[in-house]
Formats: C-alpha cells, sequence, structure tokens
C-alpha cells in the first residue's frame, strides 16, 4: 500500500524548535578538501539564485506493517542534480529522524534512486520509469507505532516536513544476523534463534545455467539454493557484473560515470538480487570491493578504476596501493559506503558487509600486502576506518567482515570492528582439505574468540579440476573422476567446517555444483547442493551448536579413519571419513566398485562425564538414521564405542539420556 503525504509537506526547521533542529541539523557529518571547499563556494554563490529547499510528494508504503519487514518513504526535492552531486552530502543532505515505540531517536539517510523496468533476462536491461526520486528505508525492531519526519539541507538552508507514523505488528519474522549474545563463535537471529550458515557462493553471473543474466539467473540459482536447505551466500558489488556503484565511463555497459557518481542501474540491479534473497530465505554477504579493482598483478582491473587518477581519481595510476592510504579515496570511499548503508542496510538479507575480497592482491606484484609492511599497515588502517564507518552509518549493526586465501591475517581479523575472520582455502594438499579447514578454523576461533567462515574453497586456486568439469571428458584419473561427481571434496569440507562451527563454501557454483546437460552434469547427484546440504541440515536441526560449553574435541580414532568432534561434557557431534575417501587420494569414493567397507571401527570421545548417553549413528550423504544405541560413560576416560560398518564416512550424535547416573537409585 502507498500511502501519500502530499499536504503540508514542506516546514520549516522552526515548527518543530530548536531542540529538535540541533538533532536533526546534520545526520552523517563529512570533511571536505580544499578543492572540494572552493566548489562548495561555487555552489554558495549559486545559491543566491535557488528557492528554498522544499521537501514535497511524500509517500509510504506498508503501513502497518510487520515487525523486521522494511518501511520505505518516498519524495522529492525542488532540486536537480547531475553526476555525483545527489550522492555528496556537502551537497545535498537528506534523511529521516525516526522515534521508536521505545523513544529511541534514529537517524536515517535518505539515498537518490530511480525505478526502472526489466527486460531481456539473457542481458538483462533497464529501462527508467519515471523521474529519479528520494527514499527512506527503515526495518522496524520493535512492535509499535513509530513517528518520523523527513529532513534535508543543501546550501539554501534547511527544511523539515510535518511528523508521520507507522505502526509495526507483531511477526514470526526473525530479525537481522548478528554475534550471538551468549557464544561469541556463533551466529543468531534478532528473535534468539541461531543461524548456522549452508551455502555457497553465487558472486556473479558465469554463464551456467545459460542465457540468464542479472536477477533472471539469480532467481534460478537462489531458488535451487534454498531448495536444498541452503541459506548463505556471497554476492559482489563488481565492475564486470554491472554491480558496482561507481567505475570509469570507459564501461561497456554506458552505465558509469566516473569516481563519486553512482550508477542507479547498478544500485537497482543488487536490490533486486538482495530482494530475491529474501524472498528464498538467504543471507548474503555482500562484497563491496575485490582486489581485481585495485591490482596491475592479480585479475587486474586498475586501468579503468575510477579512482586512477588517469580516470579522473585522486590515486596515482602507477600506485593503486595507495587507495588505501590517500586520504581523498579514503573520504570517497566513505560517502560510497554511506549510500550503500542507506540503501540496502534495511535488508534483513543481508548476513555481512565484506569490505574487500582478498586484498592481499591489490597494488602491484612489488608493492602489496606480501611485500611491504607499510602497506599492510596502510591495509589495516583502512580496515579500522572503514570499518568504523559502517559501524556509525548502520543501524541495524550488520557484522562486517573480510577476506583472504590464507589464515595469516591476524593484523586485521584482530580488529575489534571485524566481526567474521574469513579464509578462503586453496592449499594443498587438496586429499585433506577438511583436515586444513579444521586446522585453520580452530586456530582462528581460539585467537579472536570470534564466529569463523571459509568463504571460499576449491581443490586449488586454477579451478582446473572443477570449473567446467565434463565426466565424459575429464583428462584426469577415474577415481577422481568419480570424486568429482559425488562431490567428495564438497562434502568433506562443509561436514568438518560444521562439526567445527563453521561454514565451508564453494566457490565453483555454475561451471561445476550446478546441472549443465551440455557437459553430462546431470542427475542424480548434479547439482551438488541437492546431495551435500539437506543431510547436513538435517543431521544439525535441533542440536544446540550455540551452546558456549561445547568445544572442539580431540576424538580418538584409528589411522584409518579421519575424525571430528565437537563436545561438552554432556553432549557431542563426530563425523567420521575413511581416510581414503578423498580426491587426490589415489583411490574412488568407497561406494563404487571395488568398494571399501570399515568395519569395528572404535572410537573415543573424551570430553563425556560418567553419564548414560544415547548414541546416534547417520548416513551423511542421504541423512538416514541407521541406528542407535544406549551406552555409559565410566572412569573418567570419556565415552568409547564402535561405529557400524560403513562407507565413506559416518555422522554421530552423542546425547544424554533423560535420567542421569547421578540420579538413580538401588532399591
Amino acid at each position: 500500500m502507498i500511502r501519500s503525504h502530499a499536504r503540508f509537506a514542506l516546514a520549516t526547521l522552526a515548527l518543530l524548535g530548536p531542540e529538535i533542529m540541533s538533532r536533526a541539523e546534520n545526520l552523517l557529518p563529512s570533511s571536505a578538501s580544499p578543492k572540494e571547499e572552493v566548489a562548495r563556494l561555487d555552489q554558495t554563490r549559486a545559491a543566491d539564485k535557488l528557492p528554498p529547499l522544499a521537501i514535497s510528494d511524500v509517500q509510504e508504503d506498508s503501513d502497518p506493517l510487520e515487525r523486521f519487514s522494511r518501511f520505505e518513504a518516498r519524495f522529492s526535492l525542488n532540486r536537480s542534480f547531475s553526476s555525483a552531486e545527489p550522492f555528496d552530502p556537502d551537497i545535498i543532505d537528506a534523511g529521516a529522524v525516526i522515534t521508536t515505540p521505545t523513544g529511541e531517536e534514529i537517524l536515517i539517510p535518505a539515498f537518490y534512486t530511480q525505478d526502472y523496468t526489466i527486460g531481456n533476462p539473457a542481458y538483462e536491461s533497464y529501462t527508467p520509469l519515471g523521474a529519479p526520486y528520494w527514499k527512506v528505508r527503515f526495518t522496524p525492531c520493535e512492535v509499535g507505532v513509530h513517528s518520523y519526519f523527513l529532513r534535508a539541507r543543501d546550501q539554501t538552508g534547511e527544511t523539515q516536513t510535518e511528523v508521520f507514523t507507522f505502526e509495526a505488528l507483531p511477526s514470526t519474522r526473525k530479525g537481522f544476523v548478528r554475534r550471538h549474545p551468549h557464544n561469541p563463535l556463533a551466529l543468531a537471529y534478532d528473535d534468539g534463534s541461531l543461524y548456522f550458515p549452508i551455502g555457497h557462493n553465487i558472486a556473479f553471473g558465469d554463464g551456467i545455467p545459460a542465457n540468464l543474466n542479472g536477477t533472471a539467473y539469480y532467481s534460478a540459482l537462489f531458488s535451487g539454493l534454498a531448495a536444498s536447505r541452503g541459506n548463505w551466500s556471497r554476492v559482489w558489488m563488481t565492475d564486470f557484473e554491472r554491480s558496482a556503484l561507481e567505475w570509469s565511463s570507459a564501461h561497456f555497459s554506458g552505465f558509469y560515470n566516473g569516481v563519486g557518481a553512482y550508477s542507479l542501474q547498478a544500485a537497482f540491479r543488487v536490490e533486486k538480487i538482495l530482494e530475491l534473497a529474501e524472498l528464498h530465505g538467504l543471507s548474503i554477504q555482500l562484497v563491496l570491493n575485490d582486489h581485481g579493482q585495485f591490482s596491475t598483478w592479480v585479475n587486474a582491473r586498475w586501468s579503468d578504476n575510477p579512482y586512477n587518477q588517469a580516470r579522473g581519481g585522486p590515486v596515482p595510476s602507477g600506485n593503486p596501493e595507495q587507495f588505501f592510504s590517500d586520504p581523498t579515496a579514503r573520504d570517497l570511499h566513505k560517502r560510497r559506503l554511506r549510500y550503500i548503508v542507506a540503501r540496502y542496510g534495511a535488508f534483513p538479507s543481508i548476513l555481512a558487509w565484506e569490505l574487500f575480497n582478498e586484498v592481499q592482491f591489490a597494488g602491484r606484484s612489488d608493492a602489496n600486502w606480501y611485500t611491504s609492511a607499510a602497506i599492510r599497515n596502510s591495509i589495516r588502517d583502512w580496515h579500522i576506518e572503514m570499518a568504523a564507518r559502517l559501524k556509525a552509518l548502520d543501524r541495524f549493526r550488520h557484522p562486517v567482515t573480510t577476506s583472504s586465501d590464507t589464515s595469516n591475517f591476524n593484523l586485521l581479523w584482530s580488529l575489534g570492528d571485524i566481526d567474521i575472520p574469513q579464509i578462503h582455502d586453496y592449499s594443498a594438499p587438496s586429499s585433506e582439505r577438511d583436515l586444513l579447514i579444521r586446522s585453520q578454523v580452530t586456530a582462528l576461533q581460539t585467537a579472536h574468540a570470534k564466529p569463523v567462515i571459509v568463504g571460499e574453497l576449491g581443490l586449488d586456486a586454477s579451478g582446473a579440476d572443477e570449473c567446467n568439469f565434463n565426466p565424459t571428458t575429464y583428462s584426469g584419473s577415474t577415481a577422481n573422476r568419480d570424486h568429482l561427481v559425488q562431490g567428495t571434496h564438497i562434502h568433506n569440507a562443509i561436514w568438518a567446517a560444521a562439526i567445527a562451527r563453521s561454514c565451508a563454501a564453494s566457490w565453483w557454483w555454475g561451471c561445476y555444483l550446478e546441472r549443465d546437460p551440455s557437459r553430462s552434469r546431470t542427475g542424480p547427484t548434479f547439482p551438488l547442493h541437492t546431495l551435500h546440504y539437506p543431510a547436513l541440515a538435517a543431521f544439525l536441526e535441533g542440536f544446540p551448536l550455540e551452546d558456549p560449553t561445547l568445544a572442539n574435541s580431540s576424538v580418538s580414532a584409528p589411522p584409518t579413519v579421519a575424525a571430528f568432534g565437537l563436545a561438552s561434557d554432556n553432549q557431542a557431534l563426530a563425523w567420521i571419513r575413511d581416510v581414503q575417501n578423498a580426491f587426490n587420494s589415489g583411490v574412488g569414493p568407497g561406494n563404487l566398485p571395488p568398494q571399501r567397507t570399515l568395519s569395528g571401527v572404535s572410537i573415543t570421545i573424551p570430553e563425556l562425564a560418567n553419564e548414560s548417553y544415547r548414541v546416534e549413528f547417520f548416513d551423511p550423504w542421504s541423512g538416514n538414521h541407521l541406528s542407535g544405541i544406549d551406552l555409559v560413560a565410566g572412569g573418567g576416560a570419556g565415552l568409547t564405542f564402535t561405529l557400524p560398518d560403513f562407507q565413506r564416512d559416518i555422522a554421530v550424535k552423542v546425547t544424554r539420556n533423560a535420567t542421569a547416573i547421578s540420579q538413580w537409585q538401588i532399591y
């Protein structure tokens, strides 16, 4: 529903008196360079010819609305804008002052936007619909009546509207994902329920499924991910996907006009992707920058970057690494963060802001994170400043992350405003991917007491085996082919990470995980996420992973298996795999001829106290319950038991029986 407040939409700040005037005076202050000061003087002279700033055509939608759903109000200003002007709060600063039912006063910046009609799903096009306008977007986290007024300021002065109201009704929506209030290693929704991520990257369109682009592409892949019980993905705002907000005018799309001039088409495209994620119940890590945009040596695209002096930006063309230290570049980036938070911050479908993908590859081959302590320090200082800016801007407190392809990023992950350390793992040997993931995840959890996500993984960084995999033409060994058909390395990685309370996400989505009949990737194993995610989600369901007494367990097991455990003194999870059931192990999957069945494997979970337990066994591939047994731990040595015969791997869930030994009575 759209509600219009055209009447009496204009008012002066004096309407509500000096106290409100002071609070609304400046939603988000910004600094200016000497060059910008000169420009402002010119604008001030021009302002003498402008009429007083006025707000008009206020329209709301969704009143009343459910708690944790979005409230939006659109409005017009009696100004025309060009290029970067509507995105510069020193030229025009607009927003809302919202008062919640409990009396909290919240300042929300507005954003300049344009509606479009979408055409051509094979290469999505955007046709303007109507004129550009301003919008405020807010998600109520409280039930009850909220009041608000709109305000705006430019060189001629300030103005604001009368006070309006909207009501948030009770709902079953879970809200935003945040750091868990009781367990530093976990994530939780606003309603207190656990959020445990399962999913893979869908960073940009990679051509599979074919002939789909933009929202059509994401609609197909998001629906498939959700149907397989996935709830997480990672999306890039990047130039080659036409989803970066700013780029140089040399871009092939015609979307862009240099630094500070945001593409409304690109902004609209990202918004529609986030709406699709919300529709399918997915939480998105939104990647705000990627290394190639600021690199001359890895996926290099610096030559066309709008921050490059050759493209009108402030950073010397031969020194892309100075993006992190240049004061003007920093101010411009903080301005972009303001727009991003204003436009997308109210989406509960955003899990986290990812400041940079693999920032270690920014710069030059001889001037980057690896080669220079000074550059490392400037990258660290940039992250400190930008993470703090996000925290100051974001009313909805989305976690902040940044990523690396190694675990040696403690300089960044130790920062107070970096909430989630994130690694990308392509390391060798690929046959031990799950072991490497467990080692890195547990080390980071111990070092930083934060949730950890393995944001990318693959057999190696080249993707030679995975991307465009065709089982009928694969040139590797038969054993490795069969492991690729089953997605063994994906399976092993997600289970190892889950038992360590982390998410492990494949990088190769369309070109490997998805069905592709042209490359003989069809059922029953493809798409691979339908094979692997449901069983993991079902196994974890109902187990209190957020319990802070749980810790990574040193499960004792014979060398024929790799054992992974999570335990407290009264419950445990374990996953045990045939040590040979891995890509590059030299043998194929254990369920294929000649088959390998492991018998008589005994394990010990040492953390379990002397009590009576129910031990349940599950097939990690089908999710089926296999069997269960009641056992008693004694002697202070934990619980020892023998696994049923299994092929490939087996999962175990241990819970204390309702009547503890300490409660037994002998009559």
